[in-house]
């Protein structure tokens, strides 16, 4: 699990750390202007926000972020508790938000329950591009013809599909995919690589899977 939390104040990333359950990746970043735009591009689960920051510039910022098209689960953390103000910030895109002072097990909770909800009612077959991804059958396809994976090229596809024209990070995809049995020979994720480059040119698509040394891949579904 990797969530990215804008906050000044350390005691939020703490709080997630000891009782998110296992946490793969959990960041703070206090420039909100940055950790926005890396929420724009990066493939993190779920953003955490303070919604007193003063350069998070609020609910346009969040605004900006669904219009842009991304996806992320998104929780604020509100100084008030204000029934109004809850209400705009979840018009504007939030999936929840939490009032301060707050229960550190019911905030961990809340951050837990956005990001399994995004996972679990994510549709049946998932599209980026030409391409789209049965979930039920782990079939790639493209018009009439259709590539079956095998369960790794599966999970590799799912997260770049999900996260398409981003760069998904070399760390977020190994932790998704292989967990806690993580390869000790980074090549074995170029291999698979290779093989959904193969499938994906096996059903004429012009999507493509561009690798960033050192940094992720990205599937490519259109020119810039």
């Amino acid at each position: 699990m990797h969530v990215l939390v804008i906050s000044e104040r350390a005691e939020d990333v703490v709080v997630l750390t000891r009782r998110a359950h296992e946490p793969d990746r959990i960041e703070r970043a206090e420039d909100a202007a940055g950790a926005l735009e890396c929420a724009r591009r990066a493939a993190c689960d779920c953003v955490v926000a303070d919604a007193t920051l003063p350069a998070l510039d609020g609910m346009r910022s969040l605004r900006r972020l669904r219009a842009d098209g991304a996806t992320v689960p998104f929780v604020v953390i509100s100084a008030q508790d204000d029934a109004r103000e809850r209400g705009a910030w979840l018009d504007a895109g939030a999936d929840d938000v939490v009032s301060r002072p707050y229960d550190a097990s019911e905030f961990a909770a809340r951050v837990r329950a956005v990001i399994r909800r995004s996972s679990q009612y994510a549709p049946c077959t998932l599209r980026a591009g030409d391409l789209a991804l049965d979930r039920a059958t782990f079939s790639l396809s493209n018009g009439g013809k259709s590539e079956r994976l095998g369960r790794k090229e599966f999970q590799i596809m799912e997260l770049l599909m999900r996260h398409h024209d981003r760069c998904v990070p070399l760390a977020r995809l190994i932790g998704s995919v292989w967990g806690h049995e993580r390869p000790t020979d980074p090549s074995v994720v170029w291999t698979n690589v290779s093989y959904l480059r193969r499938r994906m040119a096996a059903v004429g698509s012009t999507a493509r899977i561009v690798a960033h040394r050192g940094q992720g891949y990205t599937l490519v579904t259109r020119e810039r």
